[in-house]
């Protein structure tokens, strides 16, 4: 979606159900992605939004079968045809209202209802259970006269409220996180603004929710891939820690951010570095280095976080890989390219980061000689439907390959307007760099209009000359076999010139087969030039 209509996209699941999704006023998009964060083509959901993002949070099933809205005064699932499967009405979450809403339209003009508070909702590990906090009372009545906050278990495809409990705060925000094994074991980490920061965690026996409530101000920002262990950040933000479920720091791994981190290098010297005894007009209650709210496990002993808030008063946000076996301890990471914000942890090995325009999403990976804890990051590229803001570049790559002799017939490049009307829409892709480049592209032509044909196409696949041996043309070959092959079409074919050695190998990883030769098929430039014929089919379609 457009930046200026949408938040910023996010990658959500576990690994082997990640989908990339995107929140505007008027709907949620779920692209699931395959295991190297491709999209799968022709597989986009889309959940029509019963209100605008502005007025509570939301939630995709893993499965993206549905989609649930937390807001001020329901939660409410929707399925992609815009039908509501199910709504759980609650207390207002506007902290001086009263009233039970039947609707949204009772209060969407309302000026005090223009920023309420707000609770969240998350899916179990399966899918099956939605957890909810929200305001109480519930339309059934209050659970104890001193209870604001209530969290439920709702079966996630009737709405029904197998389980409440009290859940002892009253938020200005929350979100969960769900265990990644156990569907029936939930975290709850709750903001109360100056007031602190409660951190929950719910077990659902089946009958009953037991809440745990951990001690101190703490943020809950991740789970390991067991399940065992919390990474936390106090609301103060002075200190980084890795807990059990119950809140007790396993084997000292707490870090205070000013002992561990150094401050930013471009920040100024301090009253102490300087010996000076002025006064600073600084609040002195104020970290020099202080964690962020963000980051999480990138395996069950690595780490993955951020000081972004304090250091970009003074320059770029610094970004750490953390090792908590104590090998490597503390790396800042070295991107090849700008990234903004704080870091995401995605589980096996890898996190993503916004661009700075916060409209494309990189996802990273540690790499170097010595080992997966070098402090450096892969180059990411992403994947995305080819459209005409990438002409010039479509025509320049083409331009390119066709000057190097070796890639087609044509001596010139068609114009955008000739690509675009010659190219099947729904199967051509772009691959992009981290700045949004044009990498590369793919794209298919219809081989015949006889109906015998009809799952037949030829395509082009080009890279621009600096991008090659980065594996692009692999990656939009990929794209272009899920779009095809999800839209019913059965062969992909395409000509290609004997001596492009590069292109015949790239082809064959990607299961297509030499048919044969077509020997002094066309001239180029005066010459008789042969073709290798090479084609896929599907073995999905029969």
């Amino acid at each position: 979606m457009p930046s200026s209509q949408a938040g910023p996209p996010e990658i959500t699941g576990p690994p082997g159900r990640r989908m990339l999704v995107q929140r505007s006023d008027d709907e949620i998009v779920a692209q699931p992605l395959d295991d190297d964060f491709v999209a799968r083509a022709g597989a986009s959901v889309y959940f029509p939004a019963p209100w605008p993002r502005s007025r509570g949070t939301w939630e995709v099933a893993p499965d993206a079968s549905l989609a649930v809205f937390a807001g001020v005064h329901a939660v409410r699932a929707v399925d992609p045809s815009g039908a509501t499967r199910w709504e759980v009405r609650h207390g207002c979450w506007y902290g001086a209202c009263r009233e039970m809403h039947e609707s949204y339209d009772e209060y969407a003009d309302r000026q005090d209802h223009r920023y309420p508070e707000s609770g969240s909702v998350g899916f179990s590990a399966d899918g099956e259970l939605v957890w909810a906090h929200v305001r109480g009372p519930l339309p059934q009545g209050e659970l104890s006269p001193d209870t604001a906050d209530e969290w439920l278990v709702i079966d996630a495809e009737n709405g029904r409220v197998l389980a409440r409990a009290d859940a002892e705060a009253a938020a200005a925000g929350s979100f969960h996180l769900p265990h990644p094994t156990d569907p029936h074991q939930m975290g709850l980490s709750i903001g109360e603004g100056q007031d602190g920061a409660p951190l929950r965690w719910g077990r659902w026996d089946g009958e009953e929710l037991t809440v745990d409530c951990l001690d101190g101000d703490l943020c809950l920002l991740s789970l390991s891939p067991s399940g065992d262990r919390l990474m936390t950040v106090s609301h103060d933000q002075d200190s980084l820690a890795v807990r059990d479920s119950r809140g007790t720091v396993v084997e000292a791994l707490d870090w205070n951010a000013e002992a561990t981190i150094p401050r930013h290098p471009e920040a100024p010297a301090t009253d102490t570095d300087t010996d000076s005894d002025s006064d600073s007009d600084s609040d002195s209650d104020e970290l020099d280095v202080c964690w962020d709210w963000a980051g999480g496990f990138l395996d069950e002993t690595t780490l993955v976080t951020s000081t972004v808030e304090c250091d970009e008063e003074w320059g770029q946000g610094r970004h750490w890989l953390v090792d908590t076996t104590g090998t490597h301890g503390f790396l800042p990471i070295d991107y090849p390219a700008p990234v903004s914000g704080e870091p995401t942890a995605l589980g096996s090995g890898v996190w993503s980061t916004l661009s700075p325009t916060r409209d494309v999403l990189h996802v990273w990976g540690p790499h170097g000689p010595e080992g997966p804890m070098t402090g450096s990051a892969t180059h990411a590229i992403t994947v995305a439907p080819l459209t005409a803001d990438h002409a010039d570049e479509v025509v320049a790559i083409h331009q390119a390959g066709i000057d190097e002799g070796n890639a087609t017939f044509e001596t010139v490049a068609p114009s955008w307007e000739q690509f675009d009307a010659a190219k099947l829409p729904e199967h051509r892709f772009a691959a992009l760099d981290e700045a949004g480049r044009l990498l590369g592209w793919v794209a298919a032509t219809k081989v015949s209009d006889r109906c015998a044909y009809a799952g037949v196409v030829e395509h082009s696949v080009y890279v621009h000359p600096d991008a090659r041996g980065r594996g692009v043309a692999s990656l939009l070959l990929k794209a272009l076999i899920d779009s095809t092959e999800t839209a019913g079409i059965w062969t992909i074919q395409s000509g290609i010139f004997p001596e492009n050695s590069a292109s015949l190998a790239v082809h064959a990883r990607a299961g297509f087969r030499i048919v044969g030769t077509r020997e002094r098929v066309g001239r180029h430039h005066g010459v008789w030039r042969d073709t290798v014929l090479v084609e896929r089919r599907s073995p999905r379609i029969d």
